[in-house]
C-alpha cells in the first residue's frame, strides 16, 4: 500500500495557506499544498467574514466539540475593544468582545455569573487598603470610608475597628444572586442598627454590662428580633419616618428571602412591588449635579442630601428592584454606621 493509499481515511489536518493582496484588500486560500492543491481566488473582506461566520456555524455542530481549555492559546490582541450592556429585557449582561480577525461576539451572562466575572477582576489587583478596595474610578467623600464608584455603584461604609465590615460583603450585593445580595444588604443594616443602638446606651466598660448588652442583643433575647431593634429605634428618634418605613421594609424583604423557598428573585411580584414602596432611594439617587461635588464641605452645603449620587441613567436604575433595594440598605446603614461613631449627634440619623 502506498503512503498515499494508506493515509486515506484518515483525519490528518489539512495545510491552510493564505496569501495577502499588496493592496490588503484581498487575500488568497489555498487549501492543501503544491500546484495541484486547490485554492479559492480574491476573497474580498466581506467574503471572508462571510466565510468565517459559515465556518463557525458549522464547526458548533460538528462531533469533536470545541475544547474547553483555553491556557494554550496565542492571545489575539491586548487591550481589545469591548462593551458591556443589559440585554432588552435587562434579565442578562451582555458581553460583546472584539477580535481583531474574527470580528464582535456577543455572549449573554445571568446577572450572578457577570457578578463572579467581576469579582474575579477585581482580585486581579492586589489590594491592601480602603481606597484601593473599590475601582480607581471610586469618587471619596469625605474620607476613605465612604465611597461612590462608577463602576460598582454603592454607599459603601466599611467602619473602624472592630465595626469594620470589609468590601467582601459589598461585593456580594453587588455581583451575586438576588437571594444573596437581600440577605446580605438586609443583615449589614441590622448589623449597624444594632450598634447604634448600643452607642447610646450607657458605656459597657466592665464585664458585667457587656454581659448584659449580650444577653439583650443575643438571638433569643429581648432586642435580638430585626423588628424589635427598628421599633426601639425609632422610639428613641434615631430613625426619621421615611427611615422606619424604609427599614421596616428591607427586614419583610430579608426575611422573604431566607425562608420562602420560592422567593429567589427580585423579580418575585411581592418583592418587586415592596421595592416600589421604598422613599429614601428616590430623594438620594438623581440626575449627575450641574457642577461636580468634589468634598465633603460641598456636599454638606448643597442642596442636596447627603449622601447623595448622581448618574446618567438614575431613572433607569431607579426603576430597577434590585437596585432600590441595595440602595436603601447601603444608605440606611452608611446613616447608622456613621450616627454610632458620634453617639452625642444630632437625630435622627437618617
Amino acid at each position: 500500500m502506498s503512503p498515499q493509499e494508506e493515509g486515506r481515511g484518515t483525519n490528518l489536518p489539512i495545510n491552510v495557506e493564505t496569501i495577502l493582496a499588496d493592496d490588503r484588500r484581498q487575500v488568497m486560500l489555498r487549501l492543501g499544498s503544491g500546484e495541484d492543491a486547490p485554492s479559492m481566488v480574491a476573497l474580498d473582506t466581506a467574503s471572508v467574514e462571510a466565510l468565517i461566520a459559515a465556518l463557525g456555524t458549522a464547526r458548533s455542530q460538528m462531533l469533536e466539540p470545541v475544547p474547553n481549555d483555553f491556557t494554550t492559546l496565542p492571545i489575539a490582541t491586548f487591550d481589545p475593544r469591548w462593551q458591556v450592556g443589559p440585554d432588552t429585557g435587562n434579565k442578562f449582561t451582555t458581553f460583546a468582545i472584539r477580535h481583531p480577525g474574527l470580528g464582535w461576539s456577543a455572549y449573554g451572562f445571568p446577572r450572578h455569573e457577570a457578578g463572579n466575572i467581576a469579582k474575579w477582576l477585581r482580585k486581579v489587583i492586589a489590594v491592601t487598603s480602603t481606597q484601593d478596595t473599590q475601582s480607581p474610578a471610586a469618587t471619596s467623600f469625605g474620607g476613605d470610608s465612604f465611597l461612590i464608584t462608577t463602576e460598582g455603584l454603592g454607599f459603601y461604609y466599611y467602619g473602624k475597628g472592630e465595626k469594620r465590615i470589609g468590601p467582601n460583603p459589598f461585593e456580594q450585593i453587588e455581583f451575586d444572586s438576588d437571594r444573596a445580595a437581600g440577605i446580605v444588604a438586609g443583615s449589614i443594616a441590622e448589623t449597624r442598627l444594632e450598634q447604634a443602638l448600643q452607642s447610646r446606651l450607657r458605656p459597657a466598660d466592665t464585664s458585667k454590662l457587656q454581659e448584659i448588652v449580650q444577653q439583650l442583643f443575643r438571638p433569643s433575647g429581648a432586642l435580638g428580633p430585626f423588628s424589635t431593634k427598628i421599633d426601639l429605634a425609632y422610639l428613641m428618634r434615631l430613625l426619621s419616618d421615611e427611615a422606619y418605613k424604609d427599614l421596616t421594609n428591607i427586614k419583610n424583604i430579608r426575611n422573604d428571602f431566607a425562608h420562602e423557598l420560592d422567593h429567589d428573585s427580585f423579580d418575585v411580584p411581592s418583592i418587586r412591588d415592596r421595592c416600589k414602596n421604598f422613599i429614601l432611594v428616590d430623594r438620594h439617587v438623581g440626575p449627575i449635579p450641574d457642577k461636580p461635588i468634589l468634598d465633603a464641605t460641598i456636599v454638606a452645603a448643597s442642596p442636596r442630601p447627603n449622601p447623595y449620587m448622581g448618574l446618567p441613567d438614575y431613572q433607569q436604575k431607579l426603576s430597577d428592584s434590585r437596585f432600590r433595594y441595595a440602595m436603601t440598605a447601603q444608605l440606611i446603614s452608611y446613616a447608622l454606621g456613621e450616627g454610632s461613631e458620634k453617639p452625642d449627634g444630632p437625630l435622627p440619623l437618617i
